[in-house]
C-alpha cells in the first residue's frame, strides 16, 4: 500500500530531494568497507538528515566502519568494490536505464529529461537524475550489493586507471520496508527492498557534485596543478588527444550465487566535464634542477671516494644534468636575432589566451593578436622587407603511463627560442641518458645507492611519451610607423590570427576533418598521468633567413 496526499507527496519529496548535498560523498573508499548495509526506515532519517561530509584528505584514510562477518566465499568481500570490474556477469536477467535531469525543479515536479550528449558539467555543478532498475524474470532475484556512483577514469592503450570513484549512499541504499511507495507519474516503485520482484520496474534518483579537485591523496608528489579536475578528452570528441579521461555515472547491482559475487546488471552513461580555467604554472625548472642537483652532488659524492677510473662516467652524468638544467627565459621576452645579428624581434611574455568551445559552438567568432617588436641595429639603412608571417599553434599533449608525472610543466619546458626543440629533446632524452649513465655507474659501484624518490622522477619523465599537433592559421599583418632610436630602427608589427581558420598543417584545407571545428581544443591542464599545453610558432620569413619565436599560448 502507498500513502495517499500531502503524506505521500512528503515521501515523494524525500526520494527525489533528499538525495542531496549531504548523499555527495567525498571518495569511495569511506564505502569500500561496506558490503551490503541493511536499515529500517527510520534509521535512514537518522543516518541522513547531517551536514554534508566534506570533501578533504580524511576520506584518504582506512575504513572505521565496521564490517559485518562473512562467510568463507566473502574473505575479499571488503574490496568488492575494487573488483566489479572483474565479477562475472548474469546476462538479461535485469535491465537498466540511466536518465539525466535538470537540477532547478521543485520536489513534487515531475523531473525534466535532459540532453546529456551535448551538456558540459565544470566545478561544483551538480549533476541529477535517476536509474530504473527492471527485474525482467518471473522469479524473485535476491539482492545483495547496490552501488551508484561517479567514476573518473585515466586509459591509454587498453590500461585503465581510477582516480575518482564517489558513492552516493542514498541512491544506493536498499533495506526491507513495510510501506511501498509508487510513483503515479509511472507507476515505477520508489522503494527498492534486497529482492528485486517479477516484472517490477524501480527508479533510484541520484545526486553528484562535481568536486573542483581531487583529495590530496590522488597525487603522491602534492602538486597543485596535478589535484585539480581535470577535462574530459579522448573519447567520442576529437581534441587531438592520444589518451582519454572519461566521467562515468554507473549503477552496478550484485548478487552472492553458489558463495560467488555475480554482476545482475551494470551500467554507464558518460558525463563530460569542462572545469573552469585556474591559475597557470610558473616556473617549473627549479623543481628540475634542483633533482638533478641533488643526483649529481650524490654521484660526486661517491666518485670522490672511488677509483678514478669512473670520471669518465661523471663527466657523461653532469653533460646531461647540464642539458636538463637549463633556463630559457633570460628576460621577461620571447625573441629571435637574425644570422647575421643584425635585426632583433621580441613578444613580450605576458599571456596570451583564447576560449575554449565545445564542437558545436567552435562557428563563434574568435581571433587573437600578437604584437612583435623589430629592432634593426642600423638608423641609415631601412628595415629588410619581411616577405610574409606563418603563424603556427603546436599542440602538445604529454601523458604517462606506468608512473605519475613528477613535477609540473610550464611553456619554459616545451622549447627553445630559435630552435625546432621540443620537449622530447629538452627533457626526455637527457633524462633517459642521465637514468642509463646513473643506472651503468650503480653497476660499477654496487654501494653506491642514489636517493630512490629522485631516481624514481628520472624514470618517469624518461619513459614520457608526447604528442605534437601542428596546425596553420590565417595570419593578417598590420605595421606601424618606424621609429628611430639612437643607433636603432624599430618597428611594431601587430599580428591578427583568425582562430577559426585553423587547420591541420600540411593537410588538405578542403576536407572538412582537417578543420578547425572537427576537432576542439581542449582547455590547457595538467595532471599526474597528462598534460595539455599549447604555444604558438611565429615565423618571420625574410628575404635569406626565417626567424621563429615561440609564444606561449592558454586555452581556457
Amino acid at each position: 500500500m502507498f500513502s495517499k496526499g500531502t503524506e505521500r507527496e512528503d515521501i515523494i519529496s524525500r526520494c527525489r530531494q533528499d538525495n542531496s548535498n549531504y548523499n555527495i560523498l567525498p571518495s569511495y573508499h569511506m564505502d569500500k568497507g561496506i558490503v551490503k548495509k541493511k536499515l529500517n526506515p527510520g534509521d535512514e532519517v537518522y543516518q541522513f538528515h547531517h551536514e554534508p561530509p566534506a570533501y578533504n584528505s580524511s576520506a584518504c584514510l582506512d575504513p572505521t566502519i565496521s564490517v559485518q562477518s562473512f562467510n568463507s566465499c566473502s574473505e575479499n568481500t571488503i574490496t568488492v568494490l575494487d573488483n566489479l570490474d572483474s565479477l562475472a556477469s548474469l546476462q538479461d536477467m535485469v535491465k537498466q536505464d540511466i536518465f539525466f535531469t535538470n537540477d532547478d525543479i521543485e520536489a513534487t515536479e515531475k523531473p525534466v529529461l535532459i540532453n546529456n550528449e551535448t551538456l558540459e558539467y565544470k566545478q561544483g555543478d551538480t549533476i541529477r537524475g535517476y536509474i530504473t532498475i527492471e527485474n525482467l524474470t518471473s522469479k524473485a532475484i535476491p539482492l545483495n550489493v547496490y552501488y551508484v556512483l561517479f567514476e573518473g577514469i585515466y586509459c591509454k592503450d587498453r590500461k585503465c586507471d581510477k582516480f575518482l570513484q564517489m558513492i552516493d549512499f542514498k541512491a544506493s541504499l536498499n533495506y526491507d520496508s513495510t510501506e511501498t511507495l509508487i510513483d503515479r507519474d509511472d507507476g515505477t516503485y520508489l522503494t527498492m527492498g534486497t529482492t528485486l520482484l517479477p516484472k517490477i520496474k524501480y527508479k533510484r534518483f541520484f545526486t553528484f557534485r562535481v568536486p573542483s579537485s581531487l583529495l590530496e591523496c590522488a597525487c603522491g608528489n602534492h602538486l597543485g596543478n596535478h589535484l585539480k579536475t581535470p577535462p574530459s578528452c579522448g573519447d567520442d570528441i576529437n581534441d587531438l588527444m592520444p589518451a582519454s579521461i572519461r566521467y562515468n555515472i554507473r549503477s552496478a547491482l550484485i548478487c552472492n550465487k553458489n558463495n560467488e559475487y555475480y554482476i545482475l546488471a551494470d551500467i554507464t552513461r558518460p558525463v563530460r566535464i569542462i572545469p573552469r580555467a585556474d591559475r597557470p604554472v610558473k616556473d617549473s625548472n627549479n623543481a628540475l634542477n634542483s633533482m638533478c642537483k641533488s643526483l649529481l652532488d650524490e654521484v660526486d659524492s661517491e666518485l670522490s671516494s672511488s677509483s678514478g677510473r669512473y670520471l669518465k662516467s661523471r663527466y657523461k652524468i653532469g653533460s646531461y644534468v647540464d642539458q636538463l638544467q637549463f633556463t630559457h627565459t633570460e628576460s621577461h621576452e620571447f625573441s629571435a636575432i637574425s644570422k647575421n645579428r643584425r635585426i632583433t624581434t621580441n613578444v613580450h611574455n605576458r599571456e596570451y589566451k583564447f576560449k575554449y568551445y565545445p564542437p558545436h559552438l567552435c562557428h563563434i567568432p574568435q581571433s587573437l593578436e600578437i604584437p612583435v617588436d623589430l629592432v634593426y641595429d642600423s638608423t641609415t639603412e631601412p628595415l629588410p622587407v619581411i616577405k610574409r608571417v606563418s603563424c603556427e599553434l603546436v599542440v602538445v599533449s604529454i601523458n604517462s603511463t606506468d608512473y605519475s608525472i613528477p613535477q609540473e610543466i610550464d611553456h619554459n619546458l616545451l622549447f627553445l627560442k630559435q630552435t625546432n626543440l621540443t620537449f622530447d629533446d629538452l627533457v626526455i632524452r637527457p633524462a633517459l641518458m642521465l637514468l642509463k649513465e646513473i643506472n651503468k655507474l650503480r653497476k660499477q659501484i654496487p654501494s653506491f645507492t642514489p636517493d630512490p624518490q629522485s631516481m624514481s622522477n628520472l624514470k618517469c619523465l624518461s619513459y614520457l611519451s608526447t604528442s605534437y599537433v601542428t596546425t596553420s592559421i590565417d595570419t593578417n599583418v598590420t605595421m606601424d610607423v618606424s621609429r628611430s632610436l639612437k643607433s636603432q630602427h624599430t618597428r611594431t608589427m601587430q599580428l591578427h590570427l583568425n582562430l577559426n581558420s585553423m587547420y591541420i598543417k600540411d593537410s588538405d584545407k578542403a576536407i572538412k576533418s582537417n578543420r578547425f571545428g572537427s576537432f576542439c581544443l581542449l582547455p590547457s591542464f595538467q595532471s599526474c598521468k597528462l598534460v595539455r599545453m599549447y604555444y604558438m610558432r611565429v615565423i618571420l620569413h625574410l628575404h635569406n633567413e626565417d626567424m621563429t619565436i615561440h609564444v606561449p599560448i592558454t586555452v581556457e
